[in-house]
């Protein structure tokens, strides 16, 4: 299944794996410490995983026990995500004016 940016960061599960993301920032870690540190099952935090992995955001390292980190795609990612939130925000603002110009 082939996702979108906007399906997996501006949807449901999206905070999720935000927080796996700003975790794998740090250091690297295995699905079972995201566990931990997120206080959600494994098999969750597998799932959200899966879904970074195919948009080549995380990869894993199978030799030492799945340990996983983040790609340098990361970077891509957030600057995409940083350009839609100034997009929302002039948006917002456009909005505000129009309708204080219109009182």
């Amino acid at each position: 299944m082939a996702y979108k940016i906007e399906e997996v960061f501006l949807q449901k599960g999206a905070d999720t794996r935000k927080k796996i993301i700003a975790l794998l920032s740090q250091r690297p870690m295995t699905t079972k410490q995201l566990a931990e540190q997120l206080k959600l099952n494994y098999t969750t935090v597998r799932y959200h995983l899966e879904i970074l992995e195919k948009l080549n955001i995380v990869c894993s390292d199978k030799r030492r026990g799945s340990v996983y980190h983040l790609t340098k795609n990361v970077n891509l990612l957030r600057a995409y995500l940083n350009d839609r939130a100034l997009e929302n925000e002039e948006k917002v603002q456009e909005r505000g004016l129009r309708t204080y110009h219109n009182c």
